[in-house]
């Protein structure tokens, strides 16, 4: 996981070049660049955990909401160690945003 974030965070390799250097590094018959996706998005690696609660008209004053919505959490992972910095995640994210061809294309 390390060598994955490293790796992208240097901004040379994109999510394909990624896993294929995954694959021929590590020896690895079938690894996809979506699964470099999703580690990527995952916020655990650096020690917190994002929960988004989609809440309805039947449930959001059980939760103590204002309105029914989307809500997003984020929680300390205490007893788990990082595995990278939040600098290198956040910088992964800077990059994976910027490579996105669904980003707005004004300026």
């Amino acid at each position: 996981m390390v060598f994955i974030f490293k790796t992208y965070g240097e901004g040379k390799y994109g999510a394909k070049e990624v896993a294929k250097l995954v694959r021929s590094g590590f020896k690895l018959q079938s690894f996809c660049w979506r699964t470099v996706e999703k580690i990527l998005k995952n916020s655990s690696y650096y020690g917190t955990y994002n929960k988004k609660w989609v809440l309805g008209n039947d449930d959001y004053m059980f939760f103590g909401a204002k309105e029914p919505g989307v809500y997003e959490e984020s929680f300390e992972l205490k007893y788990i160690q990082p595995l990278i910095d939040k600098a290198l995640f956040e910088k992964c994210q800077a990059i994976r945003v910027g490579r996105s061809p669904y980003r707005s294309k004004r300026t």
